[in-house]
C-alpha cells in the first residue's frame, strides 16, 4: 500500500524502495510483483519488468480476473518495449490470442515496435483513439506520430500526461511530446525564414 501511495504521487524512488521491501517479505505477492514490474518498466529495466510479469503469468489461476488482465497486458507491453525480436513476436502472439481492448492496444504497440507500420494501424482503428488509460493514449500517439500531424498526436499525449500518478510509459510520453513540439517549432521557424527571404 505504501508503494502504491508513492507511485500515485509520482515518487518513483520511494515507491521502488517500498515495493522492494514488500517483495522481500513476500516474493510471490501478486500486487507487489505487478507494481515492481511497472516500476522496472518505467525505469526501462525491461528484463526485470518481464521477470516480475512472468512470475504473475505463471500463477494466473491464483489471480483475480482483473489482475490476470493487468499481468498479461503489462507482460505484452514490456516484451514489445524491450524490442528483442523474439520478445516482440511473443507480445504479438499473446495479443493475437485475445480480443479485448488491452490485446488490441498491445498488438498495435508490438507491430509498431516490429516496424510493421501497415499492420499497426488496423488494431488502432479497431480500438479507436480515445481512452481514459494513459498507457493506451501513449501507445496510440506513438503509433500515429509518424502517420499524422503533430496536432492530432499532442492531445493524446497531453491526456496521458495529465493522468494522476505514474504510468509505465510516462517518460516515453514526455520524450515524444518534446520531440513533436521541437519538430513543430523547427517547421515554424523554417517557414518564417522562408517568408522573410521572400
Amino acid at each position: 500500500m505504501l508503494a502504491k501511495f508513492h507511485w500515485n504521487l509520482r515518487q518513483f524512488a520511494a515507491a521502488k524502495k517500498s515495493v522492494m521491501q514488500a517483495i522481500k517479505l513476500s516474493k510471490d505477492n501478486s500486487e507487489a510483483n505487478l507494481l515492481a514490474g511497472r516500476l522496472y518498466h518505467y525505469d526501462h529495466n525491461f528484463e526485470k519488468a518481464i521477470e516480475h510479469f512472468r512470475n504473475l503469468n505463471a500463477n494466473l489461476d491464483d489471480l483475480s480476473e482483473g489482475m490476470q488482465a493487468d499481468a498479461k497486458q503489462h507482460l505484452m507491453y514490456a516484451l514489445a518495449a524491450e524490442g528483442k525480436p523474439e520478445g516482440v513476436e511473443e507480445a504479438i502472439n499473446l495479443a493475437d490470442s485475445g480480443a479485448d481492448l488491452s490485446s488490441l492496444v498491445a498488438a498495435c504497440y508490438a507491430y509498431k515496435r516490429d516496424g510493421k507500420n501497415e499492420q499497426d494501424l488496423a488494431p488502432l482503428q479497431a480500438a479507436q483513439h480515445t481512452t481514459q488509460y494513459p498507457n493506451t493514449n501513449y501507445i496510440f500517439a506513438y503509433v500515429l506520430a509518424d502517420e499524422v500531424s503533430g496536432d492530432r498526436v499532442v492531445p493524446l499525449l497531453e491526456a496521458a500526461l495529465s493522468a494522476d500518478g505514474l504510468f509505465v510509459f510516462r517518460r516515453d510520453a514526455e520524450k515524444l511530446k518534446a520531440r513533436i513540439t521541437a519538430n513543430k517549432g523547427a517547421k515554424k521557424n523554417k517557414k518564417v525564414s522562408k517568408d522573410a527571404a521572400k
